[in-house]
């Protein structure tokens, strides 16, 4: 490198050592630094448009011989070029491919000397082209102008103005010219003052409009230009139709026909041409005549004026409709004044009226026959026709043929006899009509009567009274009322009876006629009086009517008030299974309360439950049950024999009850075959499982007694393992028999079936079961397992050397089946899978990143046992992490520095990688090797591999230093990686390119930016900083990195207008040298390939369907083109072909064909040309297609299809379409058009539209036609005059629709007992045409069902006409039809099925259980306290499954409860406390909803709790002292308590001592008035007595309260004798005796004793009564002998049935001191109890 340097100043010093040898001292100066030109675009290639001049002061040859060398860059480059001899800038582009106003170029002068020299300065030469930058225009347009066809030739028709707006010529110069279309060039010229004027005789051609295309072309070059288009109008229809007549007025009736002419307008036209001269009338369609136009049409032919519609149609009914009528010639002039039309409508506007009115007359019954009765009187102030009047009569009834009118006078006259007639009065409708159509009329009445009654009814007797019973079914007569009257003949003397009274009698009917009396509805429902009053009266038929006087009627019911009640039921019985037919199994009885025959008597039935009604009968009347049916059919161990007893009442009252017959059927014992059975099983049995299944037999044929249970027995062993399945006698596994080590179990197997009693079976079933044991472990075969892989494995692969083999000794499956699996250890699992024998990668991905060098993998082998026997063994796994050395990317790298480079600094740094993923493997460090004499000038970091310099090289004389740098990982083992780096060494060297010469690139315009095309390199490297400098917008467009010297495009080269194809760029290189900044420039040449690609059509051939009648200038097709040169606009363009481009325009931007010549004077149908398209770009490039364009030509007439038509329509048709015609036309181009062309009135009901069809205007309904014949034409609406004609008849049905159903089908459910003549369901029909609809009952399924029911004819309602209990059917279908009145009558299409179910009456309730309950007294009223339940086995959704309840009994529950009689809750109706029973007992009904209805009866309990309060102690405790010498019988202290209960024995309180021996032995306590007593002696005792006294009441349940009695005694020193008290032998004496008076026979109760341990008097005993409860003092008294210890008690009175008396008897000793006595009480209870067992029994407490 130094050497070259070396070379290089060398080279330098020797050129200017020439320079001064040669003499070339001079370079050429530029004389005219700056040169201005300014040319016109078209300016021609080759002319010099500027000069430069440059001198030279060198005298000699060739030092002063001057070149020229210009500099410039795109466009200039592109178009403009320097004469290198004479400095003449010649055009050599035509510069109107760019669009640049401005071109600047440098130009330098050089010598010819040697070396040669520069000009210091350059030329600026600057180019101004101006160009031609607008188009010519036109104005004042749109150019039109309208001429009569009879302007002669020369006639100016119009003036064009244009002009251009460019500032230079030639440019703002325009000339123009006329370039088309069709036939304009022939009749019209464009003269050069702009105007346009007539060129041939206009009459000689029809065309109306001619356009002539009008070109304006500029100087330029290529011209710029414009089109326009002049429109010449020809007026060929001068001429305007005028009406004959202006105005024009005619009469009509609003009756007249539709369609028939009643006036004719007419006009003429003064133009000699068709169609210009033939006139069309059309009606305005101004406002004004709007109505008339509704009402009227005009025939635009003959100008006839008919009707369109109706007049009558016409609401406001208007009188005068006044019109416009237009004429219009067919070349669309319209006659300046129109004709107007006023049409006079005389309309029946009124209808007439009666003057005298309804009005009402009287005749006597002999008036003659032609006698006037009456003369009626109308008017109607109508004119004409429509006020002439006509009278007749109408209905009603008879009077039409008693009666005449005349029809012109009104006189109404008899002309049939009344002494013979019945009639009383006539009512005569008279009607009239005017003479319109429709006509009008007026309806009303006269009313006649005629004298004939005299008499009035009389009863034969003055009261009526009937009786019956309750359940006299409907229908059934009561009896008979009688009345006659005396007049002579009908009607004055028919009789007819009612109830009088605003309200008629539900109950009862009374024919009207007979006066008999039945029942209507059923008199055992609702309410239930014995007795109904009515007052009934009787009237004649005559007229006047006359009435007779009222009268009592009474009608008396026997009812039937009680149920039936068992005597001997619920009850049970036992049978066996064989018991004998018919043989007997129970006889049930029962009574009933009732007095009438029919209520009282009896019969039994059974209603269930279950199997029972199949297996047994009772005898209706005797109550035997039998059995019906052997029982052996049926396998129940029991029946519920439910027996129900009826009276014969209506409805009937029933009781219900249940006999339990529990049947013994189990006969045979269960027996086994086969009895031994073998199994053989794991010892992993799963518990429960199936082992083996035994089975019996059981010759019992039901079930249960045919039904084995299995149970084990025997083996304790086997017992404790297995279990049977008592139902299947599958015998299982009970506990898991890994718990033992037996190989066989033996099982015994016992059977019993479960009859009633159930049988044993006769032997036994032995099962053995052997069982197969886990006894031996797998093992592993060749291991343990080791394998070496890389990191590098991938998914699947396999550890090579490993292969997993086992082997178990055991026999069986599955203990012998071996499955070996992965369970460890560390992270392995994850790793690696067990794959059959092999053991493969199941992570590669983990197991690369993952850093363990070595895995062990642990396995498992299980065999099938359970639990399983295992073993183990490893795999050692190694695997190679450390794979890939470092590597360096560049493997060599270079670097330059100075000599003088500073030690310390960086030269370069070297970067390796190590792809090994995880560390250690890809950490690695830097060194250098190799080369000693590179290791001791630089330095590597070990960790950046950053190089430095680390000793100073200067003066070394090396020149290139080549260090090896090796990279070493830190992995096992390591693996290292070397680069080469080249250091040069240089001086300070010039900066220059690589290349002396202009660089050179060529480029595609479509190159995107950013996309580098040439690279320029300066030397020496590195830090060389590039950039560009001038030309002109080089830098625009292209940029240059300035690291590297890449040129790339900055900016899209399509947005250049100017399309260059040259650019010149000037690139400058900059380096920093150790002396300073140093800079070099070169140039580079752009070649810019443009316009690549040609436009394409989209289609290869274009094709396009148009009329012959095309209108000029219309779109015939567009044709469209892309290139994908974005920037280029196309222009399409026709290429020119004779004979088919004439007719057609191209236009240029949007390639839309259109028509430039009518194609109706050719017969050409097929053109075909080519259509080009160019891109304007530079270079220019094109495409081309074909067009097709196929003419259609009319040369076939439409023609109708299908026909004749006809259709019939409906009187009442909705307006819109009825019909549908069709007409083609092979060859139609334009609309298939269809019109009205008549006939008559069709067309004021009909027209058609644009499909055809045939649409109705109006309501057909207020006409009469019955037929309409409308006249259709169909053309093709480009061709009006080539017409197709047709008719189509419609006739109208007047009576179109069958009435129908509302509903297809009708249904009901009714229950048995629905009330005759009530509405059950209406059926509903219509007709469409509103006729009157009668309804028919056709036939019945079964055929009965007409006589149970009644359909009226005229409303559909259905009704119940016969009771229904009459008949068993369960469901009636009838077939229902319907009629109407049109002509002809008309009947439905079908039938409306009505079905009627009937829901019966088949069981009765039922009570379950019993109903008891226990409530307090004072539970308030309205309190539900007991609800009872019945059911019924009807449908809960029928009444007769809903069941009400009533209280009929007993005694007084019905005073004090009441039941609702829908829930069955008993509610407490009147306070309890009014009454003191203990408890209520009620019967209850319940009654379904039948009518009789069915019921059942159940007795309800109340328990009263009348004893509410407990007794009170008060105070609760009692204290006293007393002597111990207290004399024994004398009272103590007393103890008092309350109760608060109203009433006894709730309140009766009875005293007693509790929980004390001691206290209740020295005292005692009256139990009625709460007195103690001391009953023994106190002396010497103890000193203090603490015991409880209860106060409890004799209510139920008892309660009480309790008191503290605290008695001290005080001792007494003198107390040493009589110390002990009488004793009693008992502590209470209880006898019961009879009710009754024993005054006389003094009745020995009882005898009592008592002793004394006391000696002497002290001993001696002596007894008295101290009292008698209940006011019994003199009943009872003491009989003793003296000094005795016995004592009788005698009754000596009259004592009450239940009462008790409580005696107190007292013994007292014979102390002489009688303060010393002592004394004992004791009891007696008597009871007082019924004389007769058959009594009442008493409660005692």
């Amino acid at each position: 490198m130094g050497k070259r340097s070396i070379l290089y100043v060398h080279v330098i010093v020797w050129a200017l050592i020439l320079e001064r040898i040669t003499g070339n001292s001079f370079p050429p100066e530029i004389l005219n630094g700056n040169v201005n030109e300014r040319i016109p675009e078209n300016t021609k290639f080759g002319v010099t448009v500027a000069t430069v001049t440059a001198s030279d002061r060198d005298p000699q040859f060739p030092d002063n011989e001057i070149r020229f060398r210009m500099f410039a860059v795109k466009p200039t480059l592109d178009f403009f070029a320097i004469e290198t001899e004479t400095g003449n800038i010649f055009l050599k582009r035509d510069l109107t491919t760019d669009t640049s106003d401005t071109y600047q170029m440098y130009v330098q002068a050089y010598d010819m000397g040697s070396p040669s020299k520069t000009s210091a300065t350059n030329a600026t030469v600057t180019i101004d082209v101006y160009r031609n930058l607008r188009d010519p225009f036109f104005s004042g347009g749109p150019f039109a102008a309208n001429i009569p066809e009879t302007s002669v030739i020369g006639t100016s028709v119009l003036q064009i103005n244009f002009g251009d707006s460019d500032t230079d010529a030639p440019f703002n110069t325009v000339t123009v010219s006329a370039i088309g279309d069709d036939k304009a060039l022939t009749y019209f010229r464009l003269e050069s003052y702009r105007q346009i004027v007539v060129n041939s005789d206009l009459k000689a051609d029809s065309d109306f409009q001619y356009l002539m295309r009008i070109l304006a072309q500029d100087g330029g070059s290529p011209p710029r230009t414009a089109t326009t288009v002049a429109t010449i109008t020809v007026q060929r229809n001068i001429n305007s139709p005028v009406f004959e007549r202006q105005s024009y007025n005619e009469t009509i009736l609003e009756t007249r026909q539709l369609g028939l002419s009643f006036l004719q307008v007419k006009a003429t036209d003064g133009d000699t041409r068709v169609p210009y001269n033939e006139v069309r009338y059309l009606i305005s369609s101004d406002a004004g005549s709007a109505l008339g136009a509704q009402y009227f049409i005009v025939d635009d032919v003959t100008g006839d004026i008919s009707l369109r519609q109706s007049p009558k149609l016409d609401n406001a009914k208007t009188v005068d409709y006044t019109f416009t009528v237009n004429a219009v010639d067919r070349g669309g002039r319209s006659a300046t004044i129109p004709a107007s039309v006023r049409v006079t409508v005389i309309r029946n506007t009124n209808a007439p009226v009666f003057t005298n009115l309804p009005n009402a007359n009287q005749i006597n019954h002999n008036t003659s026959i032609g006698t006037q009765v009456f003369q009626v009187s109308a008017r109607d102030p109508d004119p004409g026709v429509f006020g002439q009047l006509t009278y007749s009569l109408t209905g009603d009834g008879e009077s039409t043929s008693v009666f005449d009118i005349n029809r012109t006078s009104g006189v109404i006259t008899l002309q049939q006899s009344l002494f013979s007639q019945t009639s009383t009065l006539y009512t005569l409708r008279v009607r009239v009509q005017d003479g319109g159509s429709p006509r009008k009329e007026a309806m009303n009445t006269l009313t006649l009567t005629v004298q004939r009654n005299f008499e009035t009814p009389r009863f034969v007797s003055n009261s009526y009274t009937f009786t019956i019973k309750e359940n006299e079914p409907i229908g059934f007569s009561v009896g008979q009322i009688v009345a006659t009257d005396a007049d002579s003949a009908p009607p004055n003397n028919l009789v007819e009876y009612y109830f009088v009274g605003s309200t008629p009698s539900q109950r009862f009917l009374i024919d009207s006629r007979t006066g008999v009396i039945t029942i209507r509805k059923d008199l055992t429902t609702e309410e239930t009086p014995s007795s109904y009053t009515f007052r009934v009266q009787a009237r004649d038929s005559g007229s006047p009517q006359r009435l007779s006087q009222e009268i009592p009627l009474t009608i008396n019911v026997q009812r039937n008030d009680y149920d039936p009640l068992f005597g001997n039921l619920p009850f049970s019985v036992t049978i066996p299974a064989n018991a004998n037919q018919f043989s007997t199994v129970y006889t049930v009885n029962s009574t009933d309360a009732d007095t009438v025959l029919d209520f009282q008597r009896r019969e039994y039935d059974i209603i269930g439950d279950d199997a029972a009604t199949s297996l047994f009968a009772v005898d209706a009347t005797a109550g035997r049950i039998t059995i019906s049916s052997l029982l052996t059919s049926d396998p129940a161990v029991q029946y519920r024999v439910r027996v129900r007893v009826r009276d014969f009442g209506t409805p009937r009252h029933s009781s219900t009850s249940l006999l339990l017959v529990n049947v013994t059927r189990n006969l045979n014992a269960p027996q086994f075959n086969p009895t031994q059975y073998f199994a053989t099983i794991l010892e992993t049995q799963p518990l429960g499982s199936n082992i083996q299944q035994v089975s019996s037999s059981d010759l019992d044929t039901t079930a249960p007694n045919n039904v084995p249970t299995y149970t084990l027995s025997g083996n304790a062993l086997a017992l404790q393992y297995f279990q049977v399945n008592p139902s299947t006698g599958l015998v299982s596994l009970y506990k898991d028999l890994r718990d033992d080590t037996a190989t066989s179990y033996t099982l015994t197997v016992t059977v019993a079936d479960n009859g009633s009693p159930s049988l044993t079976g006769t032997n036994t079933a032995t099962v053995t079961v052997q069982v197969n044991r886990n006894l031996q472990p797998p093992r592993f075969i060749n291991a343990p397992y080791s394998s070496t892989i890389t990191r590098l494995v991938t998914d699947n692969s396999l550890l090579p050397g490993v292969t997993v083999s086992t082997a178990d000794d055991d026999t069986v499956s599955p203990f012998r089946d071996v499955t070996v699996s992965v369970i460890g250890d560390d992270s392995a699992v994850s790793l690696f899978e067990l794959v059959g024998s092999s053991v493969r990668v199941r992570n590669a991905a983990n197991l690369a990143a993952d850093t363990a060098n070595t895995y062990k993998l642990r396995l498992l082998a299980e065999d099938g046992g359970s639990p399983r026997k295992t073993a183990t063994t490893t795999i050692d796994i190694t695997v190679r992490r450390n794979i890939v050395p470092p590597q360096f990317n560049p493997t060599a790298y270079n670097a330059t520095i100075l000599e003088n480079y500073p030690v310390g600094s960086e030269i370069v740094t070297v970067s390796a990688t190590d792809s090994d993923p995880q560390p250690p493997n890809n950490q690695f460090k830097y060194s250098i090797t190799g080369d000693t004499t590179a290791m001791t000038y630089f330095y590597i970091n070990p960790d950046s591999g950053r190089i430095s310099l680390k000793q100073s090289i200067k003066g070394t004389g090396v020149n290139q230093f080549r260090l090896q740098v090796t990279a070493t990982d830190e992995g096992t083992p390591p693996l290292s990686g070397q680069a080469i780096v080249t250091v040069d060494v240089t001086i300070d060297d010039t900066l220059r390119f690589t290349q002396l010469q202009p660089y050179i690139a060529s480029i595609d315009e479509n190159d995107p930016v950013d996309r580098g095309f040439i690279t320029v390199i300066a030397t020496p490297q590195p830090n060389i900083k590039y950039s560009i400098v001038g030309f002109s917008d080089s830098p625009d467009y292209f940029k240059i990195d300035e690291n590297t010297g890449v040129i790339s495009v900055k900016t899209d080269l399509r947005k250049d207008l100017s399309k260059r194809f040259k650019y010149l760029i000037q690139v400058r290189a900059e380096k920093q040298f150790p002396n300073g900044l140093q800079s070099v420039e070169n140039l580079v040449n752009v070649t810019v390939l443009r316009n690549i690609n040609a436009p394409v059509f989209n289609s290869t051939q274009y094709q396009a369907n148009i009329n012959e009648k095309y209108g000029l200038g219309q779109s015939v097709v567009q044709v469209f083109a892309t290139d994908l040169d974005t920037q280029d606009v196309l222009l399409y363009s026709i290429i020119d072909q004779a004979g088919e481009t004439e007719p057609f325009y191209m236009a240029p931007s949007t390639g839309i064909i259109t028509l430039k010549q009518l194609l109706t004077g050719t017969t050409k149908a097929r053109y075909a040309f080519t259509v080009r398209v160019r891109d304007q770009s530079k270079p220019e490039r094109f495409g081309q297609s074909t067009v097709v364009i196929n003419v259609r030509r009319n040369s076939q007439p439409p023609v109708f299809e299908r026909t004749p038509y006809g259709a019939p329509i409906n009187y009442n048709q909705a307006p819109g379409p009825v019909y549908t015609t069709s007409a083609r036309d092979p060859d139609l181009t334009g609309t298939l058009t269809y019109e009205v062309i008549g006939y008559f009135s069709a067309p004021g009901y009909f027209t058609v539209n644009s499909n055809g069809e045939v649409i109705l205007l109006s309501s057909l309904a207020s006409d009469t036609a019955l037929s309409y014949t409308l006249g259709l034409a169909a053309y093709d609406s480009d061709y009006p005059n080539d017409k197709a004609y047709a008719n189509v008849t419609l006739t109208v049905n007047r009576n179109p629709n069958a009435p129908d159903f509302t509903n297809p089908s009708y249904s009901i459910t009714v229950t048995e007992s629905y009330p005759l003549a009530v509405s059950l369901l209406q059926v509903s029909g219509q007709d469409a045409d509103q006729h009157v609809v009668e309804y028919i009952l056709e036939s019945s399924n079964p055929i009965d069902g007409t006589q149970f029911f009644y359909l009226n004819p005229s409303t559909g309602v259905l009704t119940v006409s016969r009771p229904l209990t009459e008949t068993g059917t369960q469901t009636f279908t009838l077939q229902v039809c319907l009629r109407d009145n049109g002509i002809p009558a008309r009947s439905s299409a079908t039938t409306a099925p009505v079905t009627i179910f009937i829901t019966r009456n088949n069981n009765g309730p039922i009570f379950a259980g019993t109903f008891t309950t226990s409530i307090n007294e004072t539970t308030p009223t309205s309190t539900a306290v007991l609800t009872v339940t019945a059911t019924d086995s009807d449908p809960n959704t029928s009444p007769y499954g809903q069941l009400k309840y009533r209280i009929i009994g007993d005694g007084d529950f019905t005073q004090f409860f009441n039941i609702d009689a829908t829930t069955g809750s008993i509610l407490v109706q009147r306070p309890l406390t009014s009454q003191d029973n203990a408890l209520y007992q009620g019967r209850i009904v319940a009654e379904d909803g039948g009518s009789p209805p069915r019921s059942a009866t159940a007795t309800a309990i109340i328990n009263i709790l009348r004893n509410i309060n407990s007794p009170v102690f008060n105070p609760k405790n009692y204290s006293i002292t007393i002597d111990e010498t207290h004399q024994v019988g004398q009272n103590v202290i007393t103890v008092t308590a309350s109760d608060a209960d109203r009433v006894a024995p709730n309140n009766q309180i009875v005293y007693t001592i509790i929980n004390s021996k001691t206290a209740e032995f020295y005292y005692y306590l009256d139990p009625k008035t709460g007195h103690i007593y001391l009953k023994q002696c106190t002396t010497g005792k103890e000193l203090l007595f603490v015991f409880n006294v209860t106060a409890t009441d004799r209510g139920f349940p008892a309660l009480s309260d309790n008191a503290i009695i605290n008695v001290e005694i005080k001792e007494c020193p003198k107390c040493k004798t009589n110390l002990h008290s009488p004793r009693f032998f008992a502590p209470i004496y209880f006898v019961n005796i009879r009710e009754g008076n024993y005054s006389k026979t003094n009745l020995n109760l009882i005898q009592i004793s008592a002793t004394d341990d006391d000696d002497g008097n002290d001993g001696e005993i002596l007894f008295d009564i101290q009292s008698v409860s209940n006011n019994g003092d003199d009943k009872f008294k003491l009989e003793q002998d003296q000094f005795n210890t016995n004592a009788n008690v005698i009754c000596s009175g009259a004592v009450n049935r239940c009462e008790t008396y409580l005696i107190m008897v007292r013994a007292s000793d014979q102390s002489f001191q009688m303060e010393r006595r002592r004394h004992s009480t004791v009891p007696v209870e008597v009871r007082v109890v019924p004389f007769s067992t058959y009594a009442n029994k008493c409660t005692f407490t």
